[in-house]
């Protein structure tokens, strides 16, 4: 913040007195103390030090302007009268600010910084300041961030504005809390937040034992886990489909979560699942074992009253909340430990994709009585089978268009990268001159593209003659013919 300056008072003459425009410097000596007086009188109350400060009058001996060196200077303009117009005060002053996170945990040092402590300076005109962050045993410092981002240390820059750094400060090895996500794993989805707070708490969740983010496991986006303050989170994982043959016909679209809360006490712990806003998600389905089937299985966690998933979709983001009770139904572990093992994921419904390679078959030109083919492939770019009815049903090709090869009717296929294509060949036949356009429909059970329509077109031509020779053309073809037989004659002989 830049601070004003103080105001001297400029009427330091007497009214008529004449005076020649003058430079009046006066210096701070420690034992000159009738000069320091002297600059007291002339600059009022001043809450600057300044070593030198030079004052400016004009002919009348008004104060024109103070400079109290380092950029700071108050300016004064009057009227006809002698009156101040206005006075002006400038003060190029870059105050720093400096935290440390976690508290305790490590200190930052540079010129009039010495952070805790000393941890606001303001610094005189643009300069360059080099920070450097000690942390204590066992720690290490993570990263600068604030108005100013870096991982260098020491770390130096240009303080040309006010700014606010924080150091923050983690473990030496491993992770700094103990929720099994790595600290550059739990700074926002580019790993070089230290300050992401993904439960918006006010605190960093790297330093959280009850608060994990991290990358989902099907590239979904990020997400944040977090349970009260008194448990704490262990084992957090994004996971692939723990049992991928029996799966529910359900999509994943942030794949599955596995975690361990401990600390559990005999009531119900809510863990809260926060994601990226998804409207789609309706359900959340879980893997393992229950009271009624000990054999691990695929279970829908609807909410039933004790426990169960919770969808609530935020604003900006989807939200789950986990009702989980000790050795209960959503808690793997089926005996009373004080902790709830957990692996399970958020649902949306399911749907297959119709994807045709083109929509519109172009046959271009065709002689008449000629005919071309084209191939149309089939392949389902959705997440879950797609079943194809008849092709043309209901919307058939006519004349002269036809499907001449199809391995699509009936089929049954399964979602890409793994799943087939089917083909239809579809001919066009013009009998006649002219142009030619018509269309047939694909069922299917995508429910967003049923039916698909394909288009063809195509123009028949008319057929090229033979060009029929005249009498010059028919001598000179048999001259030739009678050439080449002698040839043949004599290599015959």
């Amino acid at each position: 913040m830049n601070d004003p300056l103080p105001v001297p008072d400029p009427r330091i003459t007497q009214p008529g007195e004449e005076r020649t425009m003058m430079t009046l410097t006066v210096r701070r000596f420690t034992r000159s103390v009738g000069l320091v007086a002297s600059a007291c009188l002339l600059a009022g109350a001043t809450a600057f030090a300044a070593d030198t400060v030079t004052y400016s009058y004009d002919a009348n001996g008004r104060l024109l302007k103070a400079d109290y060196g380092g950029g700071k200077v108050a300016t004064y303009v009057y009227d006809k009268a002698g009156n101040i117009l206005t006075a002006v005060s400038q003060s190029p002053d870059n105050t720093l600010r400096v935290a440390v996170s976690p508290v305790g945990d490590g200190a930052v040092a540079g010129p009039d910084i010495a952070c805790p402590g000393t941890c606001v300076h303001a610094f005189p005109a643009s300069q360059t300041v080099t920070l450097t962050g000690t942390p204590v045993a066992g720690f290490k410092l993570l990263a600068w961030a604030g108005d100013l981002n870096s991982a260098l240390n020491p770390f130096t820059f240009t303080l040309d504005a006010d700014r606010s750094l924080t150091a923050y400060f983690g473990a030496a090895s491993g992770s700094t809390d103990s929720d099994g996500v790595s600290d550059t794993g739990e700074m926002g989805p580019s790993g070089s937040d230290p300050a992401y707070d993904g439960n918006a708490d006010g605190i960093p969740d790297y330093q959280q034992s009850n608060v994990a983010s991290f990358p989902s496991a099907a590239g979904g986006g990020y997400a944040t886990l977090a349970v009260p303050s008194g448990q704490a989170l262990a084992n957090v994982a994004a996971v692939a489909n723990p049992h991928p043959a029996d799966a529910p016909g359900m999509k994943f679209p942030y794949g599955f979560f596995a975690f361990t809360v401990t600390g559990v006490g005999a009531s119900d712990v809510v863990a809260t699942l926060y994601l990226p806003k998804n409207a789609a998600i309706i359900d959340y389905y879980k893997y393992g074992p229950t009271p009624d089937n000990a054999e691990p299985h695929w279970y829908e966690f609807k909410l039933d009253g004790t426990t169960g998933a919770e969808i609530v979709q935020g604003a900006a983001d989807t939200r789950i909340l986990l009702h989980l009770v000790d050795a209960q139904r959503g808690d793997d572990v089926l005996t009373v430990d004080g902790q709830i093992v957990d692996a399970g994921g958020p649902a949306a419904l399911a749907s297959p994709t119709l994807s045709a390679s083109t929509a519109t078959l172009d046959f271009g030109t065709v002689a008449s009585g000629g005919n071309a083919s084209r191939d149309l492939t089939i392949t389902n770019t959705g997440d879950a089978n797609l079943t194809i009815g008849t092709v043309g049903a209901g919307n058939p090709l006519a004349a002269p268009f036809s499907i001449e090869g199809d391995t699509c009717s009936g089929a049954t296929l399964e979602p890409q990268p793994t799943g087939a294509t089917c083909t239809i060949t579809v001919k066009f036949a013009p009998t006649a001159i002219g142009t030619f356009s018509d269309s047939f429909s694909i069922p299917s059970n995508d429910s967003t593209t049923n039916p698909l329509t394909v288009s063809a077109r195509g123009a028949g031509v008319a057929a090229e003659a033979i060009p029929m020779l005249d009498w010059r053309s028919l001598v000179l073809l048999a001259m030739a013919l009678l050439v080449l037989g002698a040839g043949v004659l004599r290599r015959s002989l």
